[in-house]
């Protein structure tokens, strides 16, 4: 279930079944960072009122689960409608330590994309954090690929950078598919 319509982030609820259960869980996506897919930095998995994050998918356990995913998704959908601005997400996750590469990379170029001052220490950073990383993961490999050649547009010309990040978002969007969401800019 996603956020319409879509903007900068990519917000929503996913339902994700294995078997005879399904897991429910909150995301949100900066789109100026190039994906084919939906992934989950952002995001958390939402436990039901006895702390699970199971959902059975069982007759005996319809109702309840109803009523939780119910009460979850009116819980949270301020937050997604709050979030889909940059300046509420920088604010939101910006606040929060964390050591993932990609929560790093994404929060500095939405500084950048925000024109904040500390943008070019928070991509410096980023890049230094993303190098010193065992570079025998291809996915590690694209990231500092894709860290380096942002931080040399931005470092040559902002308005560049800026450019470049919303090639980026368009890249995304169609890559997932999203054009018919999409507000243009």
């Amino acid at each position: 279930m996603l956020k319409t319509p879509v903007r900068d982030i990519l917000s929503g609820f996913c339902f994700e079944r294995i078997g005879d259960h399904f897991y429910l869980s909150l995301f949100f996506q900066p789109l100026y960072n190039p994906s084919e897919g939906i992934h989950f930095v952002f995001g958390v998995r939402l436990r039901d009122e006895r702390n699970y994050e199971r959902y059975e998918l069982k007759t005996s356990e319809i109702d309840y689960t109803t009523k939780e995913i119910n009460r979850l998704i009116e819980r949270d959908i301020e937050l997604v409608i709050s979030l889909e601005d940059p300046n509420n997400f920088y604010d939101y996750f910006g606040s929060k330590l964390q050591k993932d590469p990609h929560y790093i990379f994404n929060l500095a170029l939405t500084g950048c994309y925000l024109k904040k001052e500390n943008c070019k220490l928070l991509l410096e950073n980023a890049v230094g954090y993303i190098e010193r990383l065992e570079q025998d993961t291809k996915w590690v490999v694209d990231l500092l690929k894709r860290a380096r050649l942002f931080y040399w547009v931005y470092s040559q010309n902002p308005d560049k950078g800026i450019d470049l990040l919303n090639d980026w978002r368009l890249l995304s969007i169609s890559a997932l598919g999203l054009e018919k969401y999409a507000v243009n800019k």
